[in-house]
């Protein structure tokens, strides 16, 4: 069966637990187990607009970190301006540079003990909005929305994307940010 998808339908991906193990002692396991599922995506490849890889609050800056992190990159031979990766832990944003250097996109986050810096990287914004009182349990105000809007779009890069991550209010902020994002 063949599934069809309409063209203006585009793909995230978004990696959790299988890249957990970029920092753990299975890191030559991720690379392998990365080979084997991105094969299964080889048909929609050309629809995925970004491919995102979270990693926990406990994967702090390191230079051994960070060098995990470009190994991983540099292996996956994805087009890295399709790569973002999102940190949980603010140690990370004070190398955006470093993140830049390798070619991937430093994922912006809206949410709590995070810095609300919208971050621009390799021509590209990302920003993921949990909710930033509280994780995943908020509902941004029309206001809000409005000034998250505005921040953005002042923004001269080539690919602006925001995904809502607030369970409760993703629907409702949702259909607001298309509404008023054109």
């Amino acid at each position: 069966m063949v599934i069809r998808f309409p063209r203006l339908f585009l793909f995230f991906y978004q990696g959790q637990s299988l890249h957990y193990r970029l920092y753990s002692i299975e890191r030559r396991k991720s690379l392998l187990l990365w080979s084997k599922f991105s094969k299964t995506l080889n048909r929609i490849d050309d629809r995925i607009d970004f491919w995102l890889f979270k990693m926990p609050p406990s994967f702090k800056y390191s230079l051994e970190n960070l060098e995990t992190v470009r190994n991983f990159f540099n292996k996956t031979k994805l087009d890295n301006n399709e790569s973002v990766i999102e940190f949980r832990d603010q140690s990370w944003w004070k190398v955006i540079d470093k993140i830049e250097n390798i070619g991937i996109v430093f994922c912006s986050v809206d949410a709590p003990q995070l810095p609300r810096t919208r971050v621009v990287t390799n021509d590209s914004i990302y920003l993921r909005i949990h909710g930033y009182k509280k994780w995943y349990n908020y509902i941004y105000s029309q206001t809000e929305l409005d000034t998250l809007l505005s921040s953005i779009k002042k923004l001269n890069v080539k690919k602006k994307t925001i995904y809502l991550n607030n369970d409760h209010g993703m629907l409702r902020n949702g259909l607001y940010l298309l509404k008023n994002s054109r």
